[in-house]
């Protein structure tokens, strides 16, 4: 049997689908990453050093914290839905304009926890994950 490049694509996009919506049911937490991806030096280096390292992604999947990223770029356009979302939630969760700004949110009562970035390795970042997980409570 020979599988075609649309059932293909169909059949990737509903297991995405699924998956996330799976992890959204079970989401007690999500981080909140403002930031500016196309110029803010800090930004890149979370992303490079912290959040995309397997050893983050892993906690974070494991502990059901979802990442959200509310992007402020200044050379790349986003669509005005995008726009104004971002903008919402910074209205939402006070953001002062300092990049990067990462807060962990208690899903059930949306109050927010911040998490400073400064230049932390995966393990520090998630010992300070665990923390605001902990005051959270």
């Amino acid at each position: 049997m020979k599988i075609t490049k649309p059932a293909l694509r169909t059949f990737l996009f509903l297991l995405l689908f699924s998956i996330t919506t799976l992890m959204q049911a079970q989401e007690e937490y999500r981080l909140i990453v403002f930031e500016g991806s196309d110029w803010c030096a800090n930004c890149r280096r979370l992303n490079k050093k912290v959040l995309s390292k397997e050893e983050t992604k892993s906690y974070l999947m494991q502990e059901g914290i979802a990442v959200q990223k509310v992007d402020f770029p200044q050379r790349k356009k986003l669509p005005q839905e995008v726009l104004d979302q971002n903008k919402a939630l910074a209205e939402q969760y006070g953001f002062s304009g300092v990049f990067p700004t990462v807060l962990l949110v208690n899903t059930s009562t949306d109050a927010a926890q911040r998490i400073p970035y400064r230049n932390q390795n995966p393990q520090e970042f998630i010992a300070l994950v665990q923390s605001a997980m902990q005051q959270s409570k």
